[in-house]
């Protein structure tokens, strides 16, 4: 699995983007689970492997899981 992140910092906001693909054949993961560790924030990617989420702190950890 290949996560890729843009992060956008303004002053109370931390927004995480990303896409998660299949590291072999390099196909989106819809509905792939996107959470930070520790908490029951998250969101899920849509049908392209996209994600938009906000963060309180950077660095974040970040967890993604896929069933499929």
């Amino acid at each position: 699995m290949i996560i890729q992140f843009t992060f956008n910092t303004g002053f109370a906001q931390k927004i995480v983007r990303g896409h998660v693909e299949d590291a072999k054949t390099g196909e989106s993961l819809p509905a792939a689970n996107i959470q930070i560790e520790g908490t029951y924030l998250g969101t899920i990617s849509n049908q392209d492997g996209d994600f938009i989420m906000t963060v309180e702190d950077i660095p974040s950890h970040i967890i993604v899981s896929y069933i499929g």
